[in-house]
């Protein structure tokens, strides 16, 4: 879906908002999975499904000048689905329900159009995709949740690199008994916060209470409920901040001119009043 931002609704914090199908009907087995500025349509997007399948595409296709409905990003097979769309920043990190990863360089992905079926990314048998993820620089950590409301960090310096369409690394320690999935998967640095959904409440987490960890670990616990999904909540803090900053100044502003208008006020005469009113 291309969507000129000026269209959406404005709300604020935790109210619900329009349905996106206001703007651009959505069929109803579709449902949306990622969403990104368009603010360099040089760059790619790297777009993957859960049986592993994965492609990159130029933003710049993306762009169309009638958006009243949605557009083509991925010929899919029968019975696979898109699980990821994310900008593209170097890297290719895939993770698995049951615990396993691929790192590999992105450019080992094809570019195609926006219409085209992807390649292999990862090779997964009796598993699925859960995401892709594409780092940016200032990320050092990934932070997994599972379905069992643990979770860990694991530094991405720790994870092996090597080469597409593998079946990948041990991410998590297999648990035969009592099988732990993997929900989500968030880049992050110390300095972010974390949004744990349950019940459809949001409960914030600073990063630096999940514990780092090695590579075969389940994690440890972070709630008594089930937790629904984790993520990252550190740039829409940010964005508010930098509201804050562009408004401060003229609110200010106003503020020291106020007591200069009540002290003319105090100045005028009666003859003053009278001329104002032409009387």
């Amino acid at each position: 879906l291309y969507v000129p931002i000026h269209e959406i609704v404005e709300s604020k914090w935790k109210e619900l908002g329009k349905h996106i199908s206001n703007l651009i009907p959505l069929a109803p087995e579709e449902r949306i999975i990622s969403s990104m500025i368009l603010d360099d349509p040089k760059g790619y997007v790297i777009m993957t499904t859960k049986q592993g399948v994965s492609k990159r595409t130029q933003l710049e296709e993306l762009i169309v000048s009638r958006y009243t409905k949605t557009i083509n990003a991925m010929k899919l097979k029968d019975g696979d689905e898109m699980v990821s769309a994310v900008k593209d920043n170097g890297k290719a990190i895939f993770v698995t329900a049951s615990g396993n990863y691929l790192n590999i360089d992105s450019n080992e992905i094809p570019i195609v159009g926006s219409k085209a079926s992807g390649v292999r990314g990862i090779n997964v048998k009796d598993d699925e995709v859960v995401t892709c993820l594409s780092p940016t620089p200032d990320k050092d950590y990934l932070l997994i949740a599972t379905n069992k409301s643990t979770a860990k960090r694991i530094r991405i310096s720790d994870l092996e690199v090597s080469s597409r369409a593998k079946k990948g690394s041990t991410l998590m320690k297999k648990v035969k008994t009592n099988p732990y999935t993997i929900i989500s998967v968030v880049p992050v640095s110390i300095q972010n916060t974390i949004g744990v959904k349950i019940d459809n409440e949001i409960s914030e987490i600073k990063v630096t209470e999940i514990g780092i960890m090695d590579l075969s670990s389940t994690g440890s616990s972070i709630s008594k409920y089930d937790v629904e999904e984790a993520f990252l909540i550190t740039d829409v803090e940010e964005s508010k901040l930098d509201e804050t900053k562009q408004t401060s100044t003229p609110v200010e502003e106003e503020k020291i001119e106020l007591p200069k208008k009540k002290e003319a006020a105090q100045e005028l005469t009666i003859d003053d009043f009278i001329d104002d009113f032409k009387l």
